[in-house]
């Protein structure tokens, strides 16, 4: 079974994002620095002490938010990937985890449908 990346999309960028735009608000720049080296110019940016803490609060949490993203992906595979049908669907180049599940959910019993057509109003 291929390996799969705990990132699909651009959420990462969206969190560093709200990070640099907050952080401008206070005047503090980051736009400038790589989204890998953010946090630690945030840390060793000089500016005062308020804007300091508010800096390094929102990198905890997001830290944390990340942390918590890494254990959650990882149970989402874990479920998928006991699931025989969910299986084959992820055997399927761009199909994750998350697609494969909420298919499998949505269309529970497939011979309700005649045509492949059909499938598309239970979706919606």
């Amino acid at each position: 079974m291929k390996k799969m990346a705990p990132l699909q999309g651009r959420r990462p960028a969206m969190a560093a994002n709200d990070l640099c735009q907050s952080t401008k608000t206070f005047g503090l720049e980051l736009s400038a620095v790589s989204s890998g080296r953010r946090s630690a110019r945030a840390r060793t940016c000089r500016a005062g002490l308020l804007i300091a803490g508010i800096a390094h609060c929102m990198l905890r949490a997001r830290a944390a938010l990340w942390q918590e993203y890494l254990s959650l992906h990882k149970l989402v595979i874990a479920v998928a990937s006991k699931n025989k049908v969910c299986r084959r669907f992820m055997g399927t180049p761009g199909v994750w985890p998350i697609s494969a599940s909420a298919f499998r959910t949505s269309v529970d019993d497939p011979r309700r449908s005649r045509r492949s057509k059909t499938v598309d109003s239970i979706l919606g």
